[in-house]
């Protein structure tokens, strides 16, 4: 975010994501500390209510949301003079619900959070999250208007709060607060697309099913730039499928997306790539080692994808994502190559076993370029390491990404910190 939120940013942040997860709200106020302050102050003034998510499986996993209360909506109305909060009447703060009837269960509200995070990963890059996102006024087409109309008034008062913003917020409130606009230039711009806008995009825009199917689906949306193009999932608490009856429907959406909004650059590389969040190392490993075992024989994590990468829930991991996302594989690749080379650590690998091994160190082990935290190079790595025991393998990386190879990774690996 290129200039801090204000404590009012912040609460205006709850009206369009309405849940946002313990990490996030960090992530938005800038540090725990000021996440602590401004937590403690709205809860007390019950302007935002805290949830607490257990699930219980091999072992018990709880994560804390924070979720946008009436009060604090009817507080930000009589503070906010002069925003498209001034159209909500006394009425419709009375009888307006902040959720949709089928957004109760745990497993919706961790979904509509899952999307918060996103979406406050993309602010902190100084990225764009368009306004249809939140309007549901699709320039690509007409949004799906059943839906569009169950929103609406009722009775003189809206039922929900997204039938208020789909109603009332357009492009020149978006405009003027000033909060998911981005802030760099047209072409470089890092874009943040929620799940039911990917649906209704590449669903033809008229489906009925589209919006409503927004829960069923596992993907909360697109990361786009001009290098990357990615399908962004939040990992599950225990266990992740990558079977082909669930994949395939996913990386046709990804194909069909890319095929009407990708770059150039991204079109013609006949590559298709998806972003996984992950809280930490630790879940990335129980994941990518199945202990949960939700994976099938012959189930491939990534499943058919050609890259998946990782993202750390931290500001840590945003800046590396921001770095991903504005430089393509063979730009790190050179990066890579240009420290290695500058600080003498190994050569260029005339002879490798393996593509990804472009490098041999001073002692003739090869070597890869680990920036890219990519779980199809780490998974060929993996594998080949395993298989030649007797050899040792080296991975240039930075230190926050150590972990998530070491956890995976034979003891015959090492790591070189650029």
């Amino acid at each position: 975010m290129g200039s801090q939120l204000t404590e009012m940013g912040v609460l205006m942040c709850f009206v369009f994501m309405r849940l946002i997860e313990s990490r996030s709200l960090t992530i938005l106020c800038g540090g725990k500390d000021k996440r602590y302050r401004f937590a403690k102050k709205a809860l007390k003034a019950g302007w935002i209510k805290e949830i607490k998510i257990r699930v219980r499986e091999r072992t018990t996993h709880q994560t804390t949301l924070y979720a946008l209360t009436k009060k604090g909506l009817t507080y930000l109305c009589a503070n906010t003079a002069g925003t498209f909060l001034d159209h909500l009447t006394a009425a419709d703060l009375r009888s307006m619900a902040i959720f949709e009837k089928d957004e109760y269960s745990d497993e919706a509200r961790k979904r509509i959070a899952n999307t918060s995070t996103a979406m406050i990963m993309a602010m902190a890059m100084d990225g764009t999250i368009p306004v249809e996102v939140f309007n549901r006024r699709y320039k690509f087409g007409c949004a799906d208007t059943g839906n569009v109309l169950e929103l609406k008034r009722s009775e003189g008062a809206f039922r929900t709060l997204n039938g208020f913003l789909n109603e009332y917020f357009s492009d020149e409130d978006y405009c003027y607060i000033g909060i998911f606009g981005g802030g760099e230039s047209e072409g470089e711009k890092i874009c943040y697309y929620d799940g039911a806008y990917v649906k209704q995009a590449v669903s033809g825009t008229r489906d009925r099913k589209a919006a409503r199917d927004y829960y069923k689906g596992r993907e909360i949306g697109i990361f786009q730039s001009s290098k990357h193009s990615l399908l962004v999932y939040y990992a599950p608490f225990f266990g992740q499928s990558w079977s082909q009856w669930q994949t395939k429907p996913e990386i046709n959406a990804i194909i069909s997306w890319n095929r009407r909004y990708a770059s150039k650059q991204v079109l013609t590389s006949l590559q298709y790539s998806a972003l996984l969040i992950v809280k930490d190392s630790k879940q990335f490993a129980n994941l990518y080692h199945d202990i949960d075992h939700v994976r099938k024989e012959h189930e491939v994590f990534g499943g058919r994808f050609d890259h998946l990468y990782l993202a750390e829930h931290s500001a840590y991991g945003v800046e590396l994502l921001h770095w991903l996302l504005s430089n393509s594989d063979e730009e790190i690749d050179k990066t890579c190559t240009s420290i290695v080379e500058e600080r003498q650590l190994a050569t260029l690998n005339g002879n490798p076993s393996r593509k990804l091994f472009r490098y041999r160190d001073k002692e003739g082990n090869e070597g890869m370029c680990g920036f890219h935290l990519d779980v199809k190079r780490m998974r060929e790595l993996d594998r080949w390491a395993r298989k030649h025991p007797e050899q040792k393998f080296v991975v240039f990386c930075v230190e926050p990404q150590v972990p998530y190879y070491r956890g995976i990774m034979p003891e015959n690996v090492s790591y070189v910190l650029l």
